[in-house]
């Protein structure tokens, strides 16, 4: 019986051993990668469109009270929705803080910058930030006056999420979290003066659920 006892004991011991060891595999523990709507993984390198489920236009750059040849236009601009349902918006590009890291996956820190034709006005106010946070004015809207690649300025930093649990669909979430996985907020829409700002959401019904397009036209770049 002790014999018995024992064997049974060494049983559950070897099989929980094994369990742990599957749950601590690294690989495991690796986030999914972020694919765009063929399936296909996003690369740091290449850059995408972000386009909405269902309505409206891609993301965009708002053009102010001018247009960016105006002398009336002022930097930066907003990050806004575009009104018009065919209008793919402007390609972006995904920078993880690691910039040794190619491969975009989800949770992770990453900037994001629009890609633009240097010639253009505001060249250089392509990184997305959150404006005025932290402070008491909300909502706290997205704009194009960020930093590229400085772990200090928070505000210039968000995370991409599956916007839910389907494995084939590859919808996704722009989430900000300034201090940790214990502070996140949902980017999503506010409409002002008609145009449709991204910005920091409270709703889960207001989150902006979009898909990841690759920009085919791209050659070689200058980032």
């Amino acid at each position: 019986m002790k014999m018995f006892i024992l064997l049974s004991f060494l049983h559950l011991l070897i099989a929980f051993s094994s369990c742990n060891a599957r749950i601590t595999t690294p690989n495991q523990l690796l986030p999914p990668p972020v694919r765009d709507n063929q399936g296909e993984i996003l690369t740091s390198d290449s850059r995408y469109f972000m386009l909405p489920g269902a309505g409206g236009g891609g993301v965009t750059r708002d053009l102010g009270n001018g247009t960016e040849t105006s002398s009336s236009f002022v930097c930066p601009f907003q990050v806004v929705q575009s009104r018009k349902d065919l209008d793919p918006g402007m390609p972006v590009f995904l920078k993880p803080l690691n910039n040794q890291v190619t491969k975009i996956t989800e949770s992770t820190s990453l900037n994001i910058k629009f890609y633009l034709n240097p010639t253009f006005a505001c060249a250089d106010n392509l990184v997305w930030m959150v404006e005025g946070f932290p402070g008491t004015q909300s909502p706290f809207f997205l704009s194009t006056n960020g930093v590229e690649g400085d772990p200090l300025q928070m505000t210039s930093w968000f995370q991409i999420k599956k916007f839910n649990d389907h494995p084939t669909d590859y919808s996704y979430k722009l989430v900000f979290c300034p201090w940790g996985e214990s502070f996140c907020s949902d980017i999503g829409i506010e409409v002002v003066d008609r145009q449709r700002r991204l910005a920091l959401t409270l709703s889960p019904n207001n989150t902006y659920r979009f898909v990841f397009v690759k920009d085919i036209s791209q050659g070689i770049s200058i980032i």
